[in-house]
Parts: C-alpha cells; structure tokens; sequence
C-alpha cells in the first residue's frame, strides 16, 4: 500500500507537466512551477489517555509541482515530503483513574508521572489547490487548501523510566500507517524564493484498532524553498 501510494505520487509529479503541455501548449507550460523545500514542523496530539501535551518540534524536506489549471491565479499543488514528527506528553493520576473507573484492569506505559515523546517518520502527499490573491512578474501571494495523505514508517515512543532510571524506546507497532488530514495555508513567492505556513488538523484516531486511546495529531508546518 506504501509503495503504491508513493508510487502514483511520484508518477503524477513525472507525467503532469508532458500532459499539460499537450494540452495548452508551451504557453501554458511556462507557469508550471517545480519546487524544492524544507522547514520545520511542531506536532501537537490530542488523546484521551494523554494531559499536558505539548508541542514538539521535528523538520521536513522534500519535491513539489504546482500545475495551473484554469488561469494563472488557480492551480494544484502536489508534493512528497519526508517528514520527523515529535510530540511530548505527560501521564497523570487523574487521567489513568479516569479510565479505571470504566475498566478495573487498564494498564498504560509509560507510567503514571512519566513525561515522554513520541517520534514519528512518514512520507507525505499533500494534495492542494493554489488560489492567488496576488500574481506579480516577481511576487506571488497564495492561499492552499486541500488534504494530506500521511504514510507512516515509524513510529515510536521514548521515556525515562522512573523506577529503573533507564532510557526507553518503544516501536509503536500497531499505530495506523496510513492518515489523512485536511490542510490549510498561505505562501508568498519573491522571485524563485518562497515560503509557506501550513495547518494540518488531526481528524482521524491513528492509535490503531488495539489500542486503548483514541489518538489525534495536528501538525504546524513553516516551509521555505525554491520554485523553477
């Protein structure tokens, strides 16, 4: 299913530019964009087993087209970005008594007082339209909305465990591999410089059919790059 989906993507970014140029001619094929971009990314989770979550910060890199459909103030933008996730979470009394009340036998590691992060690698495909409020020969300014398709690779999660003092890491084996999750955002492009400020809302549990919480991720991206 991975190499499916990262396949397709990879096709589409190869094939769009021969299709369109087809069609409207190398006119058109002048505001095709490619792009090269990286930044950072702040992950925040929301989860009935979790309190006190907060932010953690991790990076992203990777390729994107922008194909203008229509006219030169409307387009879609695909990318494939490898993306780090870090998310920090604290485990309280209240929270695991909370889910004692309803099952006598819960159990959740890490332990209760145990602060720890989650790290998460995956493959990105977001899949946005491009809308221009401004289109000037050396600026451009942009709104995006769209979603994103996230495949995860790993995930794990890593703590120091209180009694033994000892450092943890945890492959979360069972977390959901794929996600998806509505995005939106704004770029401004000066000449071949751009940047783009990104929400992704977590709308789907990726802790997996196993798991005992229901868990959501958002995710906060501030991306910069070169367009050609």
């Amino acid at each position: 299913m991975k190499r499916w989906v990262v396949g397709v993507s990879l096709a589409v970014l190869i094939a769009a530019p021969t299709v369109a140029s087809a069609q409207y001619g190398d006119d058109y094929r002048s505001d095709l964009r490619y792009q090269i971009k990286g930044g950072f990314v702040a992950t925040y989770l929301t989860s009935n087993n979790y309190q006190d979550t907060g932010a953690g910060y991790g990076w992203a890199a990777g390729v994107g087209l922008y194909l203008p459909l229509f006219s030169r103030h409307f387009g879609a933008q695909i990318e494939a970005l490898y993306v780090d996730k870090q998310a920090d979470a604290f485990i309280s009394e209240e929270t695991i008594n909370s889910r004692r009340a309803s099952d006598p036998d819960f159990q959740l590691m890490p332990a209760v007082g145990d602060e720890y992060a989650i790290d998460m690698q995956s493959v990105e495909i977001p899949l946005m339209a491009q809308l221009a409020f401004a289109n000037e020969p050396n600026f451009r300014g942009y709104i995006l909305g769209g979603g994103n398709f996230d495949i995860r690779a790993q995930a794990k999660v890593k703590y120091t465990d209180k009694a033994t003092r000892e450092d943890v890491d945890l492959d979360i084996e069972d977390a959901t591999t794929l996600d998806w999750q509505p995005v939106i955002g704004l770029g401004l492009q000066s000449q071949n410089f751009l940047l783009e400020i990104r929400f992704l809302f977590g709308v789907r549990d990726v802790g997996g059919e196993q798991s005992e919480s229901e868990t959501k991720i958002t995710t906060n991206q501030i991306l910069f790059g070169l367009s050609f």
